[in-house]
């Protein structure tokens, strides 16, 4: 089972996230900061990594650096409810999927993880 790490200092976010991956059929796995995100990701086992920009002790785009130092290759989310040009400009420079703002649009999100994960599958000669 594909295991998605959702990052939200919000705990109402992360629940509505859990149920959404949950009912797509992905196991989940949820982290406070960019600092236990970037724990779950030393870990391994992580197939997709869905991540607010701000958050305390560590943020989304510092966490997102070390995660590409740990796992250039993982697909990664980034989400925020601010207009943070600087920021989405940094992350994309960094390789992130893509780029969402809040409130999330469920229906884009599910086309985009359906595509991370059928390109995956097709990567390692499934589908």
């Amino acid at each position: 089972m594909l295991k998605v790490l959702i990052v939200d200092d919000q705990k109402g976010i992360q629940q509505m996230l859990q149920a959404f991956f949950e009912i797509e059929g992905y196991e989940t796995v949820t982290a406070n900061n960019g600092s236990e995100a970037v724990e779950w990701v030393k870990k391994g086992n992580i197939d997709l990594v869905i991540m607010d920009v701000k958050m305390p002790i560590m943020g989304g785009i510092e966490a997102l650096k070390d995660i590409r130092k740990i796992n250039p290759q993982l697909p990664v989310i980034m989400m925020t409810a601010y207009a943070e040009f600087n920021q989405k400009s940094t992350a994309q420079k960094l390789g992130i999927i893509d780029w969402l703002y809040k409130p999330l649009d469920i229906e884009l999100l599910k086309e985009i993880v359906r595509n991370i994960f059928h390109e995956k599958e097709k990567n390692i000669g499934g589908i």
